[in-house]
């Protein structure tokens, strides 16, 4: 059973999402109020992943989140939150979160996520999609020789910071250790990258969803990545893709 811990401010969204995750199968472990009491509560119990807002008093949901998975790299962090604004989202991602969530999304999408989220799987609303590809291509446009006193790198989802001294060498390095993907998988996954599901890949490229499925493992296998986000964020780093 999937152990959660709740992290939010307003003790009635605390009380309600717990009951309607523990009637959904989810051990729910602790509920606190605060990022401080979050980062000790996650130490003393170690849940599975932690269900956190992102603006907690004390200590920021951001700083919580950077320090709690610092701790234990193997817990999972989902953001759930109103904060629709680009830098909560990018910092979020940069401070190890694996999932970002709107509080408009229904109990049972959290707990679709949640499941994603477990099995490693980058999470994001689909509204908050648009912001990061844009978040990406400009981050592609750092790394490909925009003036700046710092570049952005993405690398496996997370996001890092490089001086303009190393960003080129990173970048060198991290194409060398790429495995080279097909023609066919390119497609794939710049119809990806535009918004297509599988149906929708399988149809402009007359074939089967099973080969569709095929190519994006074979793409995850060659990439590093564990799902779509991630492949299409490390594809656009490397150049592999254009974000239209």
């Amino acid at each position: 059973m999937t152990r959660v811990m709740l992290a939010d401010d307003q003790t009635m969204v605390r009380q309600a999402l717990a009951a309607a995750l523990i009637e959904r199968g989810l051990d729910v472990v602790a509920q606190v109020a605060d990022g401080e009491a979050t980062v000790r509560a996650a130490a003393e119990l170690r849940p599975d992943i932690v269900v956190m807002e992102a603006r907690l008093p004390i200590l920021s949901g951001i700083d919580a989140c950077r320090r709690v998975t610092h701790n234990d790299p193997h817990l999972r962090v989902l953001m759930l939150t109103n904060e629709r604004d680009t830098s909560t989202l990018t910092g979020a991602f940069r401070a190890g979160a694996t999932g970002y969530l709107l509080k408009s999304a229904s109990v049972d999408d959290l707990a679709m996520s949640l499941q994603r989220v477990r099995r490693g799987e980058t999470v994001v609303s689909k509204e908050l999609k648009p912001a990061l590809l844009a978040e990406a291509r400009g981050m592609m446009s750092q790394t490909n020789g925009s003036p700046g006193t710092g570049q952005t790198q993405v690398a496996n989802g997370s996001v890092s910071s490089s001086s303009p001294t190393t960003a080129g060498s990173v970048m060198a390095t991290a194409t060398a250790n790429v495995r080279p993907i097909s023609k066919r998988e390119s497609e794939v996954l710049q119809l990806i990258a535009d918004g297509c599901s599988t149906p929708e890949v399988a149809e402009q490229l007359f074939i089967s969803q099973k080969t569709v499925k095929n190519h994006l493992a074979s793409i995850y296998s060659k990439l590093d990545a564990r799902d779509r986000t991630q492949a299409v964020l490390r594809a656009v780093r490397l150049g592999l893709i254009d974000l239209r």
